[in-house]
């Protein structure tokens, strides 16, 4: 009978025992949860707070003023939120006509009209992101030498042919005719300046027409939970505290 009776206490405690492991586990297992879901907050807040700020590095290193500064990063996010782009995109087109704004005498109002204008030949020309990024990049060394011709006219004429024809249209010559006139050194920062820094009625009506993909859909979303969590993270100062964080470990 005391046999049986110690079998029956053993019995129990195990069963105690495997109990509490369980529950133990269960705590785990949600400590767990949680701190991925943190780390993953963490993550998303230092994603958004770098893109915000590297976005206001480009729009205030070529700045006068910090109003120039403000101005141009409202201009970086409101052309990403009209052609459903991210904003890096946008914001390294502002920046390479920013540089050399002073040297062509492009107005704040003048930069903006360029770098929308630009944003909307370049979606238009069908160009790939790479495509895109290699011909403007061309494009703003050809601004800041004076002189479209050579390597940056042929990047332009095959990976970004809108912005051509807005040159061609402008100089009153047909496309194929702006080679020739590179080689004399005729596509000016004045030409393109002329070209693309007004309000072009055509380039307006043709990208009315333009229906935008789902992934540029997708590419919105996301740059506006971006925006979200960069201003969260504003407001709360928790960008600032993860910064201060890393920095004293490192």
């Amino acid at each position: 009978m005391a046999t049986n009776m110690h079998n029956v206490l053993i019995r129990i405690k195990q069963h105690g025992a495997k109990k509490v492991s369980k529950n133990l586990q269960g705590v785990g297992m949600a400590m767990a949860t949680v701190g991925l879901a943190a780390a993953a907050m963490a993550r998303q807040v230092i994603v958004a707070t770098d893109e915000m700020t590297n976005l206001g590095n480009k729009s205030r290193v070529f700045a006068n003023s910090q109003g120039e500064a403000a101005n141009r990063m409202a201009t970086v996010v409101s052309v990403a939120r009209t052609m459903n782009m991210e904003m890096a995109g946008v914001a390294d087109v502002m920046q390479r006509v920013s540089m050399s704004a002073d040297q062509v005498g492009l107005s704040n109002q003048e930069v903006t009209m360029m770098v929308s204008n630009l944003s909307k030949a370049t979606m238009l020309s069908g160009a790939t992101a790479q495509e895109a990024t290699g011909a403007l990049r061309q494009f703003g060394q050809a601004l800041a030498a004076n002189r479209l011709s050579g390597q940056e006219l042929n990047s332009i004429l095959e990976q970004t042919p809108m912005i051509a024809k807005l040159i061609a249209d402008s100089m009153g010559v047909a496309v194929g005719e702006l080679r020739a006139l590179g080689k004399e050194g005729k596509i000016t920062a004045t030409v393109m300046k002329d070209a693309l820094a007004n309000s072009i009625e055509d380039l307006n009506n043709k990208f009315s027409k333009f229906k935008f993909p789902i992934s540029s859909q997708l590419t919105s979303l996301n740059r506006e939970f971006l925006i979200m969590v960069a201003n969260v993270s504003k407001a709360t100062g928790a960008g600032e505290a993860l910064g201060t964080m890393v920095k004293d470990v490192v």
